[in-house]
């Protein structure tokens, strides 16, 4: 996840800084080869000026609940404390710095704790914005394998290619929870906020109003629903009226 998580920042135009605090201090802080340096995550820092976007990137594996909220109540003060101790911190990131938590789970189907344990950390309103992306072994290795057998160079244009894949939308509908690397594409656009999703050259997407008027049509409620927004005070409705409405919609 590292590895991908930096080239996709690398893509954006984001550039990456690795303060030793997020090092493994069993590794030497002199190694010259970064690679083999075992990172907790990294800074970034939009190169764009305009932006003044910055994020901080954490890797943590799913353990307890309690870890999770010793990390929000206690952990998330310290890596604050010691980003605002940097050389190349900037004033600009008291307002405009963004924690992404990439937080690896045994399987998608979290107890409620843990949801809202993950809840609790996204809506904290302290020091800055807060996203945590789930994912599973399984979903990154089936993607970055895909990747890798698809010799891919463009990151986000190949998500986007992944997303507008209607049948694989139509099955991730159906079972969110699947362990799949389209569910972990997905959520990477929900929570790493410079994605955005583009639509394929040549395909239109569906118009929702379209879809709700043809739906209505076919279950012959049109003429209702037409005569409900003429509603303009529900107080004045007579009851037989809707009670009629009631049987007419079941």
């Amino acid at each position: 996840m590292k590895d991908l998580l930096k080239s996709i920042f690398n893509e954006n135009n984001f550039s990456l800084f690795y303060p030793e605090f997020l090092l493994d201090s069993s590794k030497d802080k002199n190694e010259d080869n970064q690679a083999e340096r075992d990172e907790k995550g990294f800074l970034a820092r939009s190169k764009d000026e305009k932006r003044g976007t910055y994020f901080f990137v954490l890797f943590m594996d799913y353990e307890t609940d309690e870890k999770l909220i010793k990390f929000i109540k206690e952990d998330i003060y310290d890596y604050f404390a010691k980003i605002k101790s940097l050389k190349y911190y900037e004033s600009e990131m008291d307002k405009n710095l963004s924690l992404l938590l990439c937080l690896r789970v045994g399987n998608l189907n979290l107890a409620e704790s843990t949801r809202r344990g993950i809840f609790e950390i996204e809506e904290d309103p302290f020091i800055f914005k807060k996203y945590v992306l789930t994912y599973t072994e399984n979903q990154l290795n089936a993607l970055t394998e895909d990747m890798k057998s698809n010799s891919i160079r463009e990151i986000v244009k190949y998500f986007n290619e992944k997303l507008n894949n209607k049948e694989s939308f139509i099955n991730f509908k159906n079972n969110t929870l699947d362990d799949t690397e389209y569910n972990l594409v997905t959520k990477m656009f929900i929570k790493i906020p410079f994605l955005s999703l583009r639509s394929i050259e040549g395909e239109k997407l569906e118009d929702l109003e379209e879809l709700i008027d043809n739906e209505l049509e076919e279950k012959r409620l049109t003429a209702l629903a037409n005569r409900i927004l003429t509603i303009s005070n529900l107080d004045e409705l007579k009851e037989d009226d809707f009670i009629s409405m009631c049987e007419v919609i079941s």
